[in-house]
């Protein structure tokens, strides 16, 4: 005897089929998370390599591009996802006083959003002169002219890299011997000190050496003391005369020269004063000693920077005839993928430096004492005759005031209540801007951060595939685990599943 089954509800049976196909969804979607979870695993080492150096993007940035050329600024924020805030710039210093001063073309910089760091020549080419006539204050005058014109520019608050790279052999300026170096830090000061007596400046100072090789006088000497100083910097630029010509044994020797990064670092420290670095930048030089298109360079000084808390930097965009310093004119595509890596979004704005100490009050000049009349003899008086009068009382006796005590005079308050602003104006060079050559080699310095060397740089680019590949590695993993456990499901939860459940179910 046969028996008949018993019809199954068709409702019933939707209802098994929808539980069915939500749990062979629910698989398909945890396979994919665990697969993009096995995805990350593999391709994170590789976005990591690839990642911004921690802390750059923080450094206020600038940059060169031109003489008064706003427009260029932009656009080199534009090509290299980046918005900087200030910009190099330098006075006309090929001609007479009257063209330096007169600051010719600085209006540009007015209203752009782009704060001034300005290099002001200390002898025109033109006008002749030397470092004993400044420190005696023959050219004080100039400079009172030239703050004035800067006010009047619309640049008040620029950073003023007074006689920039002294220490180097290609400027009117040059400091050569220690007798040189005290006149250059008295000229210094006679400059700020002109300069800050105009109404309206909001003036900073940077001293501003080369990060060259060896002088006979200390950079002491040349120092024009903390009062007259509000940031202290060097120019950077990759290039080498070691050997061999490596890029870290280039970057070692930035590091160690005598003016170099590691004595910027201490000097600075030692005088409390914030580091800026006005010129940076990789370097195609027609004598070959620059280290051309050099990711590690942009790594490693990235890294730098952000370690030393460094105030701000203008990287050096533009072509000179003997060298190549644009990091955008396409010669340096892999400096500029680790730019954009390291530098990427830097929007920063440069606040005030902290306020120097004043200046002390000048020593009184001594004034030779005025000789004193001699007393002259006097005939004895005749006595009058008595007269019939009363006698008097004596006078009391004088009784001298007692004596009033002056405090020191003190240094005029002007020099310590200066506002210095933080956003607004940029920067220009001379026509005679060359960088010179760099020597030194020598041992390597730990980084807090880990760099990577040119070949193994990877650019931005990579962290999007990385996450692309995460994905797309952990959908076919899903549909992977998807197919297994399909197979074991019945026809009617493959009919339930989504299209994409079905398709991996497929036999």
């Amino acid at each position: 005897m046969s028996s008949t089954p018993s019809p199954t509800s068709p409702r019933r049976g939707r209802v098994r089929e929808r539980r069915a196909g939500a749990v062979s969804t629910l698989r398909l979607y945890v396979g994919m998370f665990v697969g993009g979870f096995i995805a990350m695993a593999a391709v994170l080492p590789f976005t990591l390599s690839s990642s911004s150096v921690p802390g750059a993007p923080s450094v206020p940035l600038g940059d060169y591009a031109g003489a008064d050329n706003p427009g260029g600024v932009a656009h080199f924020g534009a090509v290299t996802g980046t918005h900087p805030t200030l910009a190099t710039d330098y006075l006309d210093g090929s001609g007479s006083w009257g063209t330096m001063t007169s600051a010719g073309g600085l209006h540009a910089w007015h209203g752009s959003g782009y704060r001034v760091v300005l290099g002001v020549p200390m002898i025109p080419k033109g006008a002749g002169g030397s470092l004993a006539a400044g420190a005696s204050g023959a050219y004080n005058s100039n400079f009172v002219t030239l703050a004035q014109n800067l006010v009047a520019a619309g640049v008040p608050n620029a950073i003023l890299r007074v006689g920039w790279e002294f220490n180097g052999t290609w400027y009117p300026w040059s400091v050569a011997n220690a007798t040189d170096a005290q006149n250059f830090a008295a000229y210094f000061r006679n400059i700020v000190n002109a300069m800050r007596s105009v109404p309206g400046q909001q003036f900073a100072f940077m001293w501003n050496p080369n990060g060259s090789g060896p002088t006979s006088y200390s950079p002491d000497q040349a120092y024009p003391g903390d009062a007259y100083v509000d940031y202290v910097g060097t120019d950077v630029y990759d290039n080498c005369w070691c050997s061999p010509q490596t890029p870290q044994n280039a970057w070692n020797s930035q590091l160690s020269q005598p003016w170099g990064l590691n004595w910027l670092a201490g000097f600075a420290g030692a005088h409390g004063k914030p580091i800026g670095f006005p010129e940076w930048s990789v370097d195609f030089r027609h004598d070959g000693h620059g280290m051309g298109d050099d990711p590690s360079f942009i790594n490693q000084f990235g890294g730098w920077i952000a370690a030393h808390g460094v105030a701000f930097t203008d990287i050096f965009s533009f072509d000179a005839p003997d060298q190549q310093n644009n990091i955008t004119d396409g010669s340096f595509p892999n400096a500029l993928a680790a730019f954009r890596s390291d530098f990427g979004g830097a929007s920063a704005v440069l606040g005030a430096p902290p306020v120097p100490a004043p200046a002390p009050a000048p020593a009184p000049v001594p004034v030779a004492p005025r000789p004193q009349p001699q007393p002259q003899p006097r005939p004895a008086p005749v006595p009058a005759p008595a007269l019939p009068r009363p006698a008097r009382a004596p006078a009391p006796g004088f009784v001298p005031a007692p004596a009033v005590s002056h405090a020191g005079s003190t240094a005029p308050l002007s020099s310590v209540l200066r506002a210095l602003a933080g956003a607004a104006a940029g920067a220009r060079p001379s026509s005679s801007h060359t960088h010179p050559p760099h020597t030194g080699a020598t041992p390597a310095v730990s980084h807090a951060f880990a760099v990577r060397s040119a070949g193994s740089h990877l650019p931005l680019s990579v962290n999007t595939l990385g996450i692309a590949g995460m994905f797309l590695f952990g959908g076919l993993f899903g549909m992977a685990i998807a197919y297994r456990t399909g197979r074991s499901q019945p026809k009617h939860a493959i009919r339930g599943a989504p299209i994409l459940a079905r398709y991996s179910f497929a036999r």
